[in-house]
């Protein structure tokens, strides 16, 4: 089972890697939203500290692939440098889409989200997954209790993402997570936080853990 109680920021998830069939039912194509390039898309600045969102989708996505190659798990990642790109939403949906695999494919983008306005707000709060199929939709009820189970942030629920470009356009079932606010201060200091990161990223390999097992 999965562990996930961290002592030190340089600690690693422990996974056991049996955890999952040798039999792969899917192949996952992971996506870590937004680049170095995307305008905005970063937290007010806190104590001389700002988040950056690509950076915070990055590092969890990371961690997602590090483990699954640890358990033999086929999975793509659309944007493994982020510092060239934007948001790219094509190029990550060409990518997806173009990839051949003899598994079915899900695809999983990876967000930090924000409420508007560009001070901190304790206004919005919390953890949303969307999707777009109603397969999307299963698939991201599983995302949405394992990451509020794991994580502890208000449950916001899975909401449709219709007018999401990469959930749309991809050619297989998609989800898109969005795992708390980076203007909202307090939610601000646990994204900030690399064991918190890695609990995310935990709490997403749970679901896919989920879905493996038992399939959609």
């Amino acid at each position: 089972m999965f562990t996930g109680y961290y002592v030190n920021d340089g600690q690693d998830i422990e996974v056991d890697a049996q955890i999952i069939n040798l039999s792969q039912r899917y192949f996952w194509i992971l996506d870590p939203g937004h680049g170095a390039k995307t305008q905005g898309k970063r937290s007010p600045i806190k104590d001389g500290k700002q988040l950056l969102e690509y950076e915070y989708n990055q590092d969890i996505v990371k961690h997602i692939s590090q483990e699954l190659k640890q358990m033999s798990i086929q999975h793509l990642v659309t944007i493994p440098n982020p510092e060239d790109f934007g948001n790219a939403l094509k190029y990550r949906v060409d990518k997806a889409n173009t990839y051949h695999t003899d598994l079915p494919k899900i695809f999983v983008s990876v967000h930090g989200n924000a409420g508007p306005g560009d001070e901190f707000s304790t206004a919005f709060r919390g953890i949303e997954t969307y999707y777009y199929s109603p397969i999307g939709r299963r698939i991201a009820e599983v995302f949405q209790k394992e990451l509020v189970a794991k994580v502890k942030l208000k449950d916001r629920g899975v909401k449709e993402g219709k007018r999401l470009y990469v959930l749309a356009k991809t050619d297989h079932p998609a989800i898109l997570t969005e795992t708390g606010f980076y203007n909202n201060p307090d939610e601000f200091d646990k994204m900030m936080n690399p064991n918190f990161r890695r609990i995310v990223a935990e709490a997403h390999l749970r679901a896919i853990k989920y879905i493996e097992e038992r399939g959609i």
